[in-house]
């Protein structure tokens, strides 16, 4: 599912693809893929923009790879060429040195997007704490990065779990401060949420996102609710573990 709360699915026989909405039953009929082509399974989808029917607008459907660096994309309306159908682009945003354990020498191998988060059309992922990486389209795949300070640790904070979420139109960053010591388990300190300054290119602590919620399960996807029903107004983090079990 979409930040947009639309679902993808794939017809394993035809190979057609749909995209639709729960909540009001719309369908958008996207390009089939070739027998040669195959988005796995587990691909994080999202769109530039709100669908539309009519594909009047356009907007652009674009899926991750969960174990490659690649990412197929297919923009739909607004005057776009239909005639390529669904393109696979390998990208590449920088590699990563893995520590020597257990007597295993280090190991350099390149870093993964893992989600995305779309803010007026543009896609942002997380990759370093003090730079803002875009994924944008024109009409391919173009990677970029803002350098942005990075946010300030607390005390007895020695790990970050940091995840981007799109609000009314704006770019917020949460982040759990936790401590880890080795033969324990990790403790989380606080959590805090930051608001992007795109003009300022840096991020703003907030204390008050109104009668909003982020309620997330980081593997899977990010959403947003309004949380008059629940008559709370606070930011509470929610994380799935493996076991379906859900922590609040």
């Amino acid at each position: 599912m979409t930040s947009h709360r639309w679902v993808l699915s794939c017809d394993p026989f035809t190979l057609a693809i749909v995209s639709w909405s729960p909540q009001t039953s719309e369908k958008i009929h996207l390009p089939p893929l070739t027998p040669e082509q195959e988005i796995p399974l587990l691909s994080s989808y999202s769109l530039s923009g709100k669908p539309t029917t009519s594909n009047a607008a356009g907007f652009t459907v674009v899926a991750i790879e969960p174990k490659d660096t690649a990412v197929w994309y297919y923009h739909v309306g607004g005057g776009a060429s239909t005639e390529h159908g669904w393109v696979r682009h390998e990208y590449d945003v920088g590699s990563i040195t893995l520590p020597a354990i257990n007597g295993r020498s280090s190991k350099q191998t390149k870093k993964f997007i893992t989600r995305l988060t779309v803010v007026g059309g543009k896609f942002y992922f997380f990759q370093s704490h003090d730079e803002l990486d875009v994924l944008d389209f024109s009409p391919g795949p173009v990677f970029s990065s803002v350098p942005v300070p990075g946010i300030e640790r607390p005390p007895r904070t020695n790990i970050m779990v940091l995840l981007f979420v799109e609000l009314g139109g704006e770019l917020y960053l949460v982040s759990d401060f936790l401590h880890y010591k080795v033969g324990d388990t990790s403790r989380v300190h606080s959590c805090s949420v930051y608001k992007m300054d795109l003009v300022g290119k840096r991020w703003r602590k907030v204390r008050d996102i109104g009668d909003r919620a982020f309620i997330m399960c980081p593997q899977y996807f990010i959403i947003r609710l309004s949380m008059i029903l629940l008559k709370l107004r606070d930011i509470f983090s929610m994380s799935c573990a493996s076991s379906s079990k859900i922590s609040l």
